[in-house]
């Protein structure tokens, strides 16, 4: 869920949400999601978390 404050006005008002299937992604995407990620967790290493 992605809510702002721009998307809603004063007295504005939350309700259920609609399920939106995801389209697979294509096997790039999740390569470089992955790379991305290594990345990350190597910078991140041995550094506190939280």
């Amino acid at each position: 869920m992605d809510l702002t404050r721009e998307q809603s006005g004063p007295g504005g008002t939350v309700t259920e949400g609609t399920v939106v299937p995801r389209p697979p992604e294509p096997a790039r995407l999740r390569e470089e999601y992955a790379l991305l990620r290594g990345r990350v967790v190597g910078k991140l290493d041995g550094h506190p978390r939280g």
